[in-house]
């Protein structure tokens, strides 16, 4: 049986459903796509994002998820998150300046 603080928050899934957003935006621009070279850029910017939030798996389990500091935390990755998803559009076109502020913020 686990403790009261192995039990995962509502902002510790929101956080995870705002990544969701991102593999969703990135899974779905290499579906119009499909090549090699798409392929390896998709790779190259899932990586990244994949150790961001594994980086939050290992700091949530380390810390309760029940402390206000952490919910913040998690807060204000999720927004860096969900911009880091609106970077990516259509035409393969990244801005950036705001998918790099925001991966920094997110890290």
């Amino acid at each position: 049986m686990q403790s009261k603080d192995a039990e995962t928050s509502y902002v510790s899934l929101f956080f995870d459903l705002a990544l969701v957003l991102v593999v969703t935006n990135l899974s779905n621009l290499l579906a119009h796509t499909p090549n090699l070279r798409y392929l390896l850029i998709t790779f190259a910017i899932a990586v990244p994002i994949w150790w961001a939030w594994v980086g939050f798996t290992f700091y949530t389990a380390r810390y309760s998820q029940r402390h206000t500091s952490t919910s913040v935390l998690l807060v204000v990755a999720t927004l860096f998150a969900t911009s880091l998803a609106t970077t990516l559009d259509s035409s393969w076109s990244l801005r950036l300046r705001v998918f790099f502020i925001s991966y920094a913020g997110l890290r």
